[in-house]
């Protein structure tokens, strides 16, 4: 019944509207004029983001019609290590053609034992390159406060928050149809 398309649509129709996230927040994947925008609220270390993220890139591949933005959650804690890495990813994103960004989010969220310090080495950035990005990791805290996430993944597809009882699995094959 989750994998029916007009029950998937009926719920998702249900859900409030929601302001998606200003401008290029995080990073855009996919075709940037797709009909289907689908944001996807994640941390760089939770590892039911890192399953998600497989199954997105399967999804990009099949789906020409898909915008994935991913925007990430952070603290203002300058302790927090999610910081360095979403700081990474940005410098990466403005660096990077869309399929060596791609593959470089597959090594950090398939890897088995990846650490931060590993990643830099695979990927290296100059480090005040790390400090560009303030602001906009600033912007996707406010905005994720604002939509009250909770739980990550969190995903949002064309405006409106994908009911809990769906899984990624489930989206994926209701985007397929």
């Amino acid at each position: 019944m989750k994998r029916d398309s007009v029950i998937f649509k009926a719920m998702l129709d249900k859900q409030e509207s929601n302001m998606l996230p200003i401008g290029n927040l995080g990073i855009t994947l996919g075709n940037p004029n797709g009909k289907i925008h689908l944001v996807k609220v994640c941390n760089p270390f939770c590892k039911a983001c890192a399953e998600s993220h497989r199954v997105l890139e399967k999804l990009l591949d099949l789906n020409p019609n898909l915008c994935l933005q991913m925007v990430f959650t952070t603290t203002s804690d300058i302790n927090d290590g999610r910081l360095n890495v979403v700081s990474h990813f940005l410098c990466l994103r403005s660096s990077m053609s869309q399929e060596e960004l791609r593959n470089a989010l597959d090594v950090w969220y398939l890897s088995e034992n990846m650490t931060y310090e590993l990643f830099d080495k695979l990927y290296p950035v100059k480090k005040e390159c790390l400090f560009k990005y303030a602001e906009e990791i600033n912007e996707m805290r406010i905005w994720t406060e604002d939509m009250k996430v909770e739980n990550t993944p969190t995903f949002y597809i064309n405006g409106k928050l994908v009911p809990d009882i769906y899984s990624i699995d489930d989206i994926k094959c209701n985007l397929l149809d």
